[in-house]
């Protein structure tokens, strides 16, 4: 495991960068909250939800009761606790309960930036990757409506989980006497888990981050020491060589207390509280049809996911009605082209490819997407790879170091990024509309 090196190791200049990042967000969604309303969804959620307007009908979280009374599709308790909680101090003001989302997304700004402390060397990479996930457009509507909140709650419990398993992770496999702080970090890190497993399954996936995390340690230029792992062709070899013994010791250790959560998590999901009365989605093109327009569907997002423009908030997908089509053939040529990537760079244990990796993996809850939807909630925590992928490759051509062209490139970049912070803030402002 890779552990964090930052150019600016400071206190001041730590404390500067929470409170930037908090700022920002704060800056760019309250807007959100001026004037909001209930919408969509939020309706039913909230305004008729009878189920969260009495704390008698608490105790039915926890039973057979809660599908018929809460009204909610999939079983997320900490969720409907949160409306609770909500309803308790609000009442039915959408003000407040709009403003617990922007704080919970706050927060999530900055448990993203602590959680790329703790894998990712470069500082600059870091504020970067930071930068575009503040202002990608892509996690408005997330944010803006109450009935995805459980995005939101899982993407926090899910950071603070990945960000105590790297502490506990390091300890444990270092020569220190500190076993009480490895047992703390890792019971925080699977309690973590646990919250974000019951607030959304996309959850689910962490194991499998956690996986891989160890497999692709981070190779980004700093201003320290490099890393203990080169890119030489001869220790690349010796990192093949010690990569797999460590995943089995970690197989056998420190990785079992998320699988048995899992499992746990598997067992409630659908066998104690699985919702009979949920219907499979009516899919009138037939399943190939779905599944050409998935793939455009996919692309599309990707697109979105990497470059944020021409965004509306009823962006939608045509559906697929011949595999011959242009945008579908360009679609399929673009996954392909990131497949081919990703397959060179893993074996280069390159860093951008555990990024590709997160995206994809991220999103496999939500492969059962009905086709040509407005899916964009599904992409708040995915997109976060491809904002670190932007971070590291804007690192890497504007080095000075690594390019005489990297001055010019700079003011571009700098450019660039001024142009999505406007971006980011007209499309909460179309939201607030």
């Amino acid at each position: 495991m890779i552990r964090n090196r930052p150019i600016y190791t400071g206190k001041p200049f730590f404390a500067f960068i929470l409170i930037l990042i908090s700022a920002s967000s704060l800056l760019l969604y309250l807007s959100l909250t001026t004037h909001s309303k209930f919408v969509s969804e939020d309706i039913n959620i909230v305004v008729e939800n009878c189920f969260i307007k009495e704390w008698k009908h608490f105790s039915k979280i926890f039973t057979q009761d809660y599908f018929a009374i809460s009204g909610e599709v999939s079983y997320q308790p900490i969720v409907t606790i949160s409306y609770f909680i909500d309803y308790a101090v609000w009442h039915l003001n959408p003000l407040g309960f709009h403003l617990t989302n922007v704080i919970v997304h706050t927060i999530n700004m900055v448990l993203f930036y602590l959680f790329l402390r703790t894998v990712i060397r470069s500082s600059t990479i870091i504020l970067l990757s930071t930068f575009f996930f503040v202002t990608h457009p892509i996690l408005v509507e997330t944010v803006k409506a109450i009935a995805y909140r459980g995005y939101l709650l899982s993407a926090t419990f899910l950071l603070v989980s990945l960000i105590y398993f790297v502490k506990s992770d390091t300890l444990l496999y270092k020569e220190t006497n500190q076993k009480k702080r490895v047992r703390l970090y890792y019971f925080i890190s699977l309690a973590a888990y646990f919250c974000a497993l019951f607030s959304k399954e996309i959850a689910i996936t962490l194991p499998i981050l956690l996986m891989l995390l160890a497999m692709f340690p981070d190779k980004t230029k700093g201003h320290e020491p490099p890393p203990k792992f080169d890119n030489g062709h001869g220790k690349e070899k010796s990192l093949g060589q010690k990569i797999w013994p460590a995943m089995i010791k970690r197989l056998k250790g420190i990785y079992i207390g998320y699988f048995i959560i899992s499992a746990f998590y598997l067992l409630i999901r659908f066998a104690v509280f699985s919702n009979h009365t949920s219907t499979a989605v009516h899919q009138p093109a037939g399943f190939w049809l779905n599944t050409l327009t998935m793939i455009k569907v996919l692309a599309s997002y990707i697109k979105l996911s990497f470059s944020p423009f021409n965004f509306n908030v009823n962006y939608a997908v045509p559906p697929v009605k011949s595999p011959l089509e242009i945008s579908f053939i360009l679609s399929a040529v673009l996954l392909l082209s990131i497949l081919t990537i990703f397959i060179f760079l893993c074996r280069w244990r390159n860093i951008i490819a555990y990024w590709i990796a997160w995206f994809f993996i991220v999103l496999l809850p939500a492969a059962n997407i009905f086709p040509g939807g407005n899916i964009m909630s599904h992409f708040y925590i995915p997109v976060m790879g491809f904002c670190v992928i932007k971070g590291i490759l804007i690192y890497r051509i504007t080095d000075i170091t690594l390019s005489a062209r990297a001055l010019p490139l700079r003011r571009v970049v700098q450019m660039v990024l001024i142009i999505l912070t406007i971006g980011g803030s007209g499309f909460s402002i179309i939201w607030r509309n």
